[in-house]
């Protein structure tokens, strides 16, 4: 992650709106070992420029998706993800495990973030 955020700073990439994570998932691999799978996503003034430095897309679609928005204390924000969990839970909704994070304002001691979860429609 720190290594996109450097290269954008690098490239003096002209960004608008909230910083965006898409995690696709975990993967526990035969050693043991753990990876996350995620995306990170910004939007930018100019962006088919950059096609050759990162994969870019007019427009990023996601339907289907539950959302709770988060205001608070960065060490609760799990309570977030209880939360569409129980609501996944309690309406019979199925997922795919993916979550789309929007870092509406991220502070050490205030986070407001919208967590935004694709669920399949059977």
């Amino acid at each position: 992650m720190i290594k996109f955020i450097q290269k954008v700073d690098l490239l003096k990439v002209q960004i608008f709106g909230p910083f965006i994570i898409h995690n696709i998932g975990t993967n526990i691999h035969d050693d043991g070992t753990m990876t996350m799978d995620f995306d990170l996503m910004i939007q930018a003034n100019d962006y088919k420029q950059y096609k050759h430095e990162f994969m870019t897309e007019e427009r990023h679609v996601c339907e289907h998706c539950i959302y709770v928005h988060y205001e608070g204390s960065p060490e609760n924000v799990s309570y977030a993800h209880a939360k569409l969990d129980l609501h996944i839970y309690e309406n019979d909704l199925l997922s795919n495990g993916e979550m789309y994070t929007v870092c509406i304002r991220d502070q050490e001691d205030y986070t407001v973030m919208d967590f935004f979860r694709p669920v399949m429609l059977v």
